[in-house]
């Protein structure tokens, strides 16, 4: 975690309650999903070896989009919709391959450290923006 990320959970810890703090994590995490795994701190408590770690790594490199090209002068500007589902398909056959790497009890471990689903709601785009 970044030195931005761990003063922000500092904070947090002094304004919510043990429970709370909890469920922030379990949540964060589920925003994240398995892309988590490649994190130090949430490889260790799942109990990852070396060898699993690199294989995450290796997914998400391979796995990243491609963005497409700043548009030149003239040409319209790139479809957002289309790259928002390209990157969202490319996160969900990623967060299959990373849980694949697991082991049934990795994969228990995992999932306890998300608790009960928070289902997100994708925000709307303004069509005044596109």
């Amino acid at each position: 975690m970044d030195r931005h990320g761990v003063e922000t959970d500092q904070k947090l810890k002094k304004i919510l309650d043990e429970r709370q703090y909890k469920r922030y994590k379990e949540i964060a995490l589920q925003q994240q999903g398995p892309s988590a795994l490649s994190r130090k701190d949430i490889a260790d408590k799942v109990g990852l070896s070396e060898a699993q770690r690199e294989k995450i790594r290796d997914i998400l490199e391979k796995g990243r989009p491609t963005p497409p090209p700043p548009p030149r002068e003239g040409e319209e500007r790139p479809d957002f919709d289309a790259m928002r589902k390209r990157m969202d398909e490319a996160r969900e056959k990623n967060g299959k391959l990373i849980l694949e790497v697991l082991t049934a009890d990795q994969r228990s471990k995992w999932n306890d450290m998300l608790g009960k689903p928070f289902h997100f709601q994708q925000p709307k785009r303004d069509p005044r923006r596109a």
